[in-house]
């Protein structure tokens, strides 16, 4: 499975698919693949061509030298078939080539847009954070008030007054 390219901070996705495509090693893996497999349909047509050898010999009466050139004729359909195998190879590592960008392409947008989602998640919570604290700061200053009068009310010097003035 391929991974994913991780967005930065000033990225877009056209730049991250672009990035994905030039550098994921599985695309590489495959356009290496794809390459090879042009090199071998090449060296297939070349089997249609005329081959030239050279060889010597030494003699008691000198050197020999022997240039042969060789075209096959009829190869009972040797160098057609080779040939379209290697077409067939061709076609089989451009179909994986193209399976390969599109996983990559996919995997690379999921990311991208799993990322901008929880980087959306993230600042909501973040705000609900500071909601939170806000309402605590508010809470933990009217019970410190609450204490402050439960504190007043009960101290009986405050009512010694009171109950001087209804018994006079």
């Amino acid at each position: 499975s391929p991974g994913p390219v991780v967005p930065g901070p000033d990225s877009n996705l056209v730049n991250l698919l672009e990035e994905a495509l030039a550098n994921h090693p599985q695309i590489r893996q495959r356009q290496g693949e794809r390459e090879a497999a042009g090199f071998e349909k090449e060296a297939a047509e070349w089997g249609r061509f005329p081959t030239a050898g050279l060889e010597s010999e030494t003699l008691e009466e000198g050197v020999v030298v022997t240039a042969r050139v060789e075209q096959p004729l009829w190869s009972g359909g040797r160098l057609s078939g080779q040939l379209e195998r290697t077409t067939a190879g061709e076609q089989v590592a451009d179909a994986a080539l193209a399976q390969a960008q599109r996983e990559v392409l996919l995997a690379t947008g999921e990311a991208f847009f799993e990322t901008l989602r929880l980087t959306d998640r993230l600042a909501v919570a973040q705000d609900n954070e500071r909601e939170h604290q806000s309402l605590l700061e508010m809470i933990e200053a009217q019970s410190a008030e609450l204490r402050k009068i439960e504190e007043e009310l009960a101290d009986p010097s405050l009512y010694e007054g009171d109950n001087q003035d209804r018994l006079d």
